[in-house]
């Protein structure tokens, strides 16, 4: 299953929080894993691939919650750009 980039938005009396996950769960799953934080009486450790957000459920107004597809990035094998460096100071001399 592919990864998405979740934004999660509190809401607070005060403002917003924003933070970001990168998870594989459906949006509208994920999203009803969060919704079991409100119902909580106590403070609750939202805990996310970015860090960890502590939070007083009664304080909350709402969240927002939105996904965008995470784009695929190719690591570039530092040896052999070292090679083909070394290549080119070969063939200059």
């Amino acid at each position: 299953m592919k990864e998405n980039l979740k934004k999660i938005k509190t809401y607070t009396e005060t403002g917003s929080i924003e933070i970001t996950d990168i998870d594989s769960t459906p949006l509208e799953e994920y999203s009803k894993q969060l919704s079991g934080l409100l119902q909580s009486s106590n403070v609750s450790i939202l805990q996310t691939s970015s860090g960890c957000l502590i939070i007083r459920p009664s304080k909350i107004t709402g969240i927002l919650v939105s996904e965008e597809k995470v784009k695929e990035t190719k690591k570039i094998n530092s040896s052999k750009i070292e090679i083909s460096e070394e290549e080119e100071r070969l063939e200059e001399d």
